[in-house]
């Protein structure tokens, strides 16, 4: 139904774009830059009532059974899986405040200070308890229901204080997490899991260890080695970061209301500030090209505009997401950053623009030549003869990438940065010469790709590690198979 809807909405005002003038091209554009956050909230408005009306908090004790019970979970799971909802926590509030929205439809057990960034939730959302300070990433999956041949029941899962869980995370019912518990990306947690205070989760089946460093010393430890890492590479970085500028901020209330501040005002002018810079190009060239010539061919003006307005804009955004990361006020090759700090609020307002310019504005490049060259403008080291295509998603950190001559990479999934001891740390992604990286495989930072690799379909690296010349990863377990 969504796909229908916007295919007709996009041939309406496809007409609708040939038929005004241009001064009602504005306005439309406008509107819509103004509507978004109006119709979005209303969307999580409508989400919220249905939820609490329709299917209120289901019992977690006993077997719920009927056609009615079926169709009312089946009507929340829509809403709540829907992608539009996805894109109206993105858009109106930061990753900060989505607890909000489950506090809203029922849930009571959520801590403060969680950063939970756009999780797909199922009806039984209300049994889901989270602790303290929470660092979760994208796409995770959190799931209560257990489905049988009985009918549906719910088991809670509980979240202790300062977990952090990569993206793409499954967390399956009855899961129980203690304290300081760590979960890389692409993880499952299997049903009725417990995992013990200070244990780490890697891979689906899920392995997991424990460590007895603390915070500070682990967060060293790993800042160290990537220093001396560094040494070895070829590359002098002589850049100013923001490490000198930064604030150094705990983790209390008013550091928080701070940041969701901070980042509701910036999501609100994001979208519209991108919208009022390709309109101001679209008249600009209107009045450049048209207003000489004269001509009052509609159709052929509304082309030649729309066309032009692209392309001047992408090489704008695209020069801007360059000397940001070269002047260093956007360059996140190493180091870490506490929460909510002013390195964390700047890191999360230029993640949004690296992923839409890498990813939605560039997609018609990707793979060619011309966006290898854009990333080298942006800093990061592409040797020759690439294939690189990160897809629509497009990458958070730029400067960091360093990929070698012959090298194909075509996944989304390549981190500069990973959540760890109660930081946000930053470490670079090299590939060697010759390396496959297919689409949907997971590269983590601080990860070093030899040359000859190929890593298949949802493979996960884990930080830091090393994979071999000549090896095959085969699923999240990194299986190498070397040549002879």
């Amino acid at each position: 139904m969504i796909t229908f809807v916007g295919v007709g909405v996009s041939c309406v005002l496809g007409i609708s774009l040939v038929k005004v003038r241009a001064g009602d091209l504005a306005q439309l554009l406008y509107f819509v830059g103004a509507g978004l956050p109006v119709a979005f909230f209303v969307l999580l408005l409508v989400i919220i009532i249905t939820k609490r009306t329709i299917l209120r908090r289901p019992r977690e004790d006993m077997q719920h059974t009927g056609v009615s019970f079926y169709l009312r979970v089946w009507t929340i799971d829509t809403l709540l899986l829907s992608p539009l909802l996805a894109l109206a926590l993105e858009y109106l509030l930061p990753p900060s405040m989505h607890h909000y929205f489950l506090r809203a439809m029922g849930g009571e057990a959520i801590g403060t200070h969680t950063f939970w960034n756009s999780p797909q939730l199922r009806a039984g959302c209300e049994h889901i308890s989270i602790g303290e300070a929470l660092h979760s990433g994208f796409l995770q999956i959190w799931d209560t229901q257990v489905v049988s041949a009985e009918g549906i029941s719910f088991k809670g899962i509980t979240i202790g204080d300062n977990c952090t869980l990569g993206q793409r995370t499954v967390v399956m019912p009855g899961c129980s997490l203690n304290e300081h518990v760590t979960c890389g990306s692409e993880s499952i947690l299997l049903q009725d899991m417990v995992v013990q205070s200070n244990g780490t989760i890697v891979g689906n089946p899920p392995d997991v260890f424990f460590s007895s460093q603390n915070d500070e010393y682990a967060v060293d430890q790993l800042q160290t080695s990537l220093h001396l890492r560094s040494q070895k590479s070829f590359r002098h970085r002589s850049t100013l970061t923001l490490s000198v500028l930064q604030v150094h901020i705990t983790n209390n209330d008013g550091s928080v209301h701070l940041f969701n501040c901070v980042a509701i005002i910036l999501n609100l002018i994001k979208l519209p500030g991108v919208v009022c810079v390709f309109v101001a190009y679209y008249y600009l060239f209107d009045y450049a090209l048209f207003g000489i010539i004269g001509s009052e061919r509609v159709v052929l003006r509304v082309c030649v505009n729309a066309f032009i307005t692209y392309l001047v804009g992408i090489m704008s955004f695209a020069l801007l997401v360059s000397f940001s990361t070269r002047s260093g006020l956007a360059s996140f090759y190493s180091g870490s950053s506490g929460y909510y700090t002013s390195r964390f609020i700047v890191w999360w307002f230029f993640m949004w623009f690296n992923r839409l310019c890498s990813g939605l504005l560039l997609y018609p490049i990707h793979g060619t030549f011309l966006f290898n060259i854009w990333l080298r403008m942006t800093g990061a080291q592409i040797g020759e003869r690439c294939f690189i295509d990160p897809g629509a998603a497009g990458w958070f950190e730029l400067d960091g990438i360093q990929i070698g001559d012959d090298s194909f990479v075509m996944t989304p999934n390549m981190h500069g940065h990973f959540v760890d001891h109660g930081k946000l740390q930053f470490a670079p992604v090299t590939i060697g010469q010759k390396a496959r990286v297919n689409d949907g495989a997971t590269v983590m930072a601080f990860t070093e790709i030899s040359g000859n690799v190929t890593l298949l379909t949802q493979c996960t690296t884990v930080k830091g590690g090393t994979l071999q010349r000549s090896g095959l990863a085969i699923s999240d377990e990194i299986l190498k198979i070397c040549d002879g």
